[in-house]
């Protein structure tokens, strides 16, 4: 062999060394070019997710101020009930005449609205 073809079988060698740094490179260079397009895709993710956290967080608190509102509501008449007919009781606690029968005794014995309403039409002026 002489020295051009040991040189030549040389250049070849490298040559096919360089190509396969070359395929190396090239394919690195695609994973890194993959790897940046994941991680764009796992930021739009992330502003998606962040901006559902936020319509979600939004949303409970609605419902919670519904739901308080609401409570209120129900509450209120409730409140305005038990108030009126502890006035009412009161009133009636505190008519002159008895509002029970004549004949049952005290202990057993139940109103009766019949003296009530005798009572408020002879005692109301219209």
């Amino acid at each position: 062999m002489t020295f051009v073809d040991v040189e030549v079988l040389v250049t070849k060698k490298q040559v096919r060394s360089l190509y396969v740094f070359l395929a190396d490179l090239l394919g690195m260079r695609f994973v890194a070019c993959v790897v940046m397009k994941a991680e764009a895709e796992v930021r739009v993710a992330q502003t998606e997710f962040d901006r559902q956290v936020e319509v979600t967080r939004l949303l409970l608190e609605g419902i919670s101020s519904t739901h308080v509102c609401l409570l209120s509501l129900v509450l209120s008449p409730a409140v305005a009930t038990s108030a009126t007919l502890a006035t009412f009781v009161l009133c009636w606690l505190s008519l002159p005449i008895p509002l029970l029968p004549p004949t049952s005794p005290p202990s057993t014995a139940l109103p009766c609205f019949c003296h009530v309403k005798s009572f408020l039409l002879t005692h109301t002026h219209t």
